[in-house]
């Protein structure tokens, strides 16, 4: 992974002991890089972590004043090849169905 928002909020959010909001993060990664990052692109980041598989994100309070806090998940490779074949079958069956083949 480059030098992304993704990589800046992981990390972070894996260091932080206690559940951090957008805001927090955002002054926290402003201050090690030469950017400062806005609540809604570390938002977007966190929304995006929620859909990998590796990483488990868990949502503190209720909205809007949410905070978040992320574990590291470990996944057998013959787990994430089933989840593979899992989500390609579902998508295939997606666009079969749009086309009217199913």
């Amino acid at each position: 992974m480059k030098n992304s928002m993704q990589k800046y909020v992981t990390e972070e959010l894996l260091r932080a002991t206690k559940p951090l909001s957008c805001g927090e993060l955002a002054a926290i990664i402003g201050k090690k890089v030469d950017f400062v990052p806005k609540n809604a692109g570390v938002s977007v980041v966190i929304q995006r972590l929620k859909t990998l598989p590796d990483f488990k994100v868990t949502v503190h309070g209720e909205f809007p004043r949410q905070k978040y806090s992320l574990a590291r998940l470990k996944i057998n490779k013959a787990d994430l090849q089933t989840l593979v074949r899992h989500e390609f079958e579902t998508r295939l069956w997606a666009v079969r169905t749009a086309r009217g083949q199913a």
